[in-house]
């Protein structure tokens, strides 16, 4: 086996030590500012001899090209059947990341049967290189036919990661000062629209000039001292003898020189965590360093959807848009004529003399509190860009929110999202639901919604709308206040010998599956200002969005319901939505916050608890059918409490489904079991502490931290997680305490 280069291509040879079973030989091209690893690949078809391709693929970096026989055959592509090796290359290209590039036709000539004939010469490459193609050459004698691999003209490769971009916030404030604001916007949506265009382009031209990309060749050659880096240096140019040469000495010195470099990296790294424990005790770089201690999440693997493949960036950002797009769709139920009469006035904009004004103040106010760390939407602009702006700046934005206002149109330059996904906790990564969304919107939108959100929250405590018992996004209410109010009730129950059933229910959804028709109608119903509700409308109406992954975005996708993730109306829409809940029915406490529900039913009877359980159940399960909610019965769980009459088990039935009756129930974060002794709630908080504790003692272990230092550390990162829910699970037994 043998790679042909020409003399004019730098190439560096891959060494592959300790590959004993599969023939591998290749080497790194440059390629724009990253290298490209060629490989040629014999796998004998042998069993077990496909085992070491993951440690092959490992070494050849984030750019490469493998190709030969890796006598894998699969039916994904084309195969008759599956033997061991494709099963395992399937896999490999699922958690590497890669590629699969197949032949137009079987390479594979079978001597005396042609119905064995088969693709087995084909081509794993790194997602990012998606424009290869291959042709089956009919050349040679062999029963192989030979592939020609053509990569396109001018093959530049790009590694986000050896760019950092260097800002000079002062000099954006001075470009923006120097900007001639115009004095007012016409209420008309072309004009609304032209004046956010505007604003933009103003601030991103000043960022624009005023931020500039800066090279290293990796992430840290900017940070690591000299000295590492010409021993780094040096270990490169023994690596390119040894291969010529195979001398002894070479081996030992590279062995020697890299025991070197790392006691050297490893010292370094050390002293750049000791710098960052003196900074701690400034309270805004804490959590900033102990977010970079953290692991970050993965790169998202290959998916699959439907037996199929998508390897690409965007062929993953299509797929997982795709999958988002049915999520953020209503629940299937007949609409009601009477809600669609009532909404369908308030599609219509209108000029309304009589809505309030938004002050300059108020637009200021917004851009104070909001935080200059979040990250901005698609246009790039963030808090800390607007925190820059100069009094005639804010005057412009206050006569364009007015305009807003007044002619109830939201523009449809705020309501375009960039969603960035991150992976769920135990979900198999390859499916494109195992993945949790997370939409950045533009900040301009966000300051506009800060400022209609004070508007909305008047009216509402004017009107007195959302019940008492819901304690999510409301002032002075907390998880705390609702663990407390919660764990009051089932004392009270308890010590007064009551049986009692509680009943956590999982909601499916439920923000993104909210119909926009319904809310509106709620708050027709609620008599909110026609304004609002016009506004409301347009602010749904067209919404869109695009999944980034890596540097790539989907296609863009509607969103058809739900309330928009990010944004700062959300969670109140959605707490005026569900208002209307049904409340003490059948001696049943319910508690909310957002849309974790809880319900707690108790009776002197056991019979009667579990009665009148399924009951409250029922007629709520009446309304949420009603509104188009739905509950997932798998997920939910019932626990009964009781001092007595213990082998009683309640069945409890959600959607016609009977739900799993458990020790305990996790509510808001707190575990609460069936005898109030908070033994699992403490065995929880204490094996999560000591993963929490046992992370940042890799870290700060061998560090000169002062004792101060290491207390602040607790203080922040460790305690936080011990005393969260305290005013439920506070009054915990010495008894329960004492085994741990």
């Amino acid at each position: 086996m043998a790679l042909i280069i020409k003399d004019r291509i730098a190439a560096n040879v891959i060494n592959f030590q300790n590959v004993a079973n599969t023939e591998v030989i290749g080497v790194k091209i440059p390629a724009g500012n990253a290298e490209m690893a060629i490989v040629s690949v014999y796998v004998p078809p042998s069993r077990g001899r496909y085992k070491e391709l993951k440690s092959v693929i490992e070494r050849l970096g984030q750019f490469f090209i493998a190709a030969g026989d890796f006598n894998a055959h699969s039916e994904t592509w084309g195969g008759r059947k599956t033997n061991l090796t494709g099963q395992y290359l399937e896999k490999l290209i699922t958690h590497l990341d890669c590629r699969v590039h197949l032949p137009p036709s079987c390479t594979r000539i079978h001597p005396s049967n042609p119905s064995r004939d088969a693709a087995l010469d084909i081509c794993l490459t790194h997602t990012t290189l998606t424009d290869v193609t291959i042709r089956v050459l009919e050349e040679g004698s062999s029963d192989h036919k030979p592939i020609l691999i053509t990569l396109p003209e001018n093959l530049t490769l790009f590694n986000p990661l050896n760019v950092r971009l260097k800002t000079n916030w002062d000099g954006i404030a001075e470009d923006l000062d120097k900007v001639s604001w115009p004095k007012a916007v016409e209420p008309h949506e072309a004009g609304i629209e032209i004046a956010i265009k505007t604003l933009t382009s103003n601030i991103q031209v000043a960022m624009l000039n005023n931020t500039k990309g800066v090279k290293v060749n990796n992430r840290y050659q900017h940070l690591i001292p000299r000295a590492i880096l010409k021993l780094i240096k040096h270990k490169q140019k023994i690596k390119h003898r040894f291969p010529k040469h195979r001398k002894p000495n070479l081996r030992l010195k590279l062995k020697q020189i890299s025991r070197k470099i790392r006691k050297e990296l490893n010292r370094w790294e050390l002293e750049r965590k000791t710098e960052k424990i003196k900074e701690i005790d400034d309270q805004n770089k804490r959590w900033k360093i102990l977010r970079d201690w953290t692991p970050k999440p993965p790169m998202i693997p290959t998916l699959r959807e439907n037996g199929k493949f998508y390897f690409s960036n965007r062929e993953k950002a299509d797929v997982l848009a795709q999958s988002l797009y049915n999520k953020f769709a209503e629940h299937r139920h007949d609409s009601r004529h009477s809600i669609e009469e009532t909404v369908a006035k308030f599609q219509i904009p209108d000029i309304d003399p009589n809505v309030p004004e938004i002050t300059p103040s108020q637009v200021s106010e917004a851009i104070d509190e909001g935080n200059s760390n979040k990250s901005p939407g698609y246009d790039g602009i963030c808090y800390k860009v607007l925190k820059l702006l100069n009094i005639e700046a804010i005057n412009y934005i206050t006569s364009i929110y007015n305009a807003i206002t007044k002619l109830q149109y939201f523009p449809d330059a705020l309501k375009h999202g960039i969603i960035i996904i991150l992976p769920k906790e135990g979900k198999p990564p390859d499916s494109p639901a195992s993945y949790r969304p997370i939409t950045l919107l533009p900040t301009l939108g966000k300051v506009y919604e800060q400022c209609v959100l004070s508007f909305l929250q008047r009216i509402e405590k004017e009107l007195h709308i959302i019940p008492h018992e819901q304690h999510g996004f409301r002032a002075s209410h907390s998880t705390g206040t609702q663990l407390a109010r919660v764990l009051e009730t089932l004392i009270r129950n308890y010590n007064h010998g009551k049986y009692t059933v509680m009943v956590a229910l999982d909601i499916e959804a439920a923000f993104d599956k909210v119909p926009h028709k319904y809310l509106l109608y709620k708050l027709s119903q609620f008599r909110f200002p026609d304004w609002t509700i016009r506004l409301l409308w347009s602010y749904f109406t067209n919404r869109t969005s695009r999944v980034k992954v890596e540097n790539e975005l989907s296609a863009p996708f509607q969103l058809r319901a739900g309330v928009p993730q990010g944004g700062l109306l959300s969670p109140f829409l959605y707490n005026l939505y569900t208002a209307d809940i049904p409340l003490h029915t059948c001696h049943t406490t319910t508690a909310l916050y957002a849309d974790d529900t809880l319900l707690v039913t108790a009776s002197e009877s056991p019979i009667l608890a579990e009665i009148n359980s399924n009951l409250a159940l029922a007629e709520l399960e009446a309304w949420l059918k009603k509104w188009k909610i739905r509950v997932n019965g798998g997920k939910s769980k019932a626990s009964f409490i009781a001092q007595k009459s213990k082998t009683f088990k309640p069945r409890i039935f959600v959607s016609g489904e009977l739900i799993n009756l458990s020790e305990e129930i996790k509510y808001l974060g707190v575990l609460f079991d069936n005898q109030l002794t908070w033994s699992a709630q403490v065995k929880a908080t204490l094996k999560t502490a000591k993963q929490r504790t046992a992370a940042l003692l890799s870290q700060i272990r061998d560090l000169p931290a002062t004792k101060e230092t290491k207390t602040l550390l607790y203080m922040t990162y460790i305690r936080p997680l011990l005393t969260y829910g305290i005013s439920a699970w506070g009054g915990v037994s010495n008894k329960t305490l004492d085994p741990y």
